[in-house]
């Protein structure tokens, strides 16, 4: 915790790797879409109607009696970009949903359950079963996010992998690049998966 506290940097990567993958699902065109539409009053409605449902609580609650972390908390700047980041996951992939012709009830659970699987719900519920014995918690205490990141990476398909590898390059600097090499990926199978 204590490298994570009273950082401004960690606010900052928390929004931009929330943002990251949000983007990665999105795409260009549909992120840019979905961020004009937050601000727009059908979209500040339709947050404001399903904010419940978007795990705010059990992500920024500093007990289960859901008392709010304040930034002055050892992890309120790293958590201040939370809301933003599960807003436009939810916004995004019901404005997806409805083009696709989904009616408005299937677009929110859509939108919902996008939430889970790019921003993550970190309550015991969201973690293997195995992990959630005593021994687990044990070994994995705080690598819950460890899980749900090596899930979404396993959930990307097409561009969405070009797009992640941009953002985790951007994101890491050097260090990722070189994690990066030959037998990982090649520049050739990048550039066709993004279509370059």
């Amino acid at each position: 915790i204590s490298k994570l506290g009273y950082r401004p940097v960690a606010g900052f990567v928390n929004f931009a790797s929330g943002q990251m993958h949000n983007w990665t699902k999105l795409g260009t065109e549909l992120y840019t879409e979905t961020i004009k539409y937050t601000q727009t009053e059908a979209g500040k409605k339709l947050i404001a109607e399903n904010e419940w449902l978007l795990g705010l609580d059990s992500t920024l609650s500093e007990s289960a009696f859901g008392r709010t972390k304040s930034l002055l908390s050892p992890l309120g700047i790293f958590r201040m970009p939370e809301p933003f980041n599960r807003k436009v996951a939810f916004v995004g992939e019901y404005l997806r949903s409805r083009n696709e012709g989904m009616s408005h009830i299937e677009a929110i659970d859509s939108g919902v359950k996008a939430v889970s699987a790019w921003q993550f719900f970190y309550d015991v519920a969201s973690l293997p079963k195995w992990a959630r014995t005593p021994e687990g918690s044990l070994i994995l205490q705080f690598k819950p996010f460890l899980f749900k990141e090596l899930e979404f990476i396993s959930s990307l398909k097409g561009g969405e992998i070009p797009r992640y590898m941009f953002g985790f390059l951007t994101l890491g600097g050097p260090k990722a690049a070189m994690a990066i090499n030959e037998k990982t990926v090649s520049a050739k199978a990048f550039a066709q998966l993004a279509g370059i």
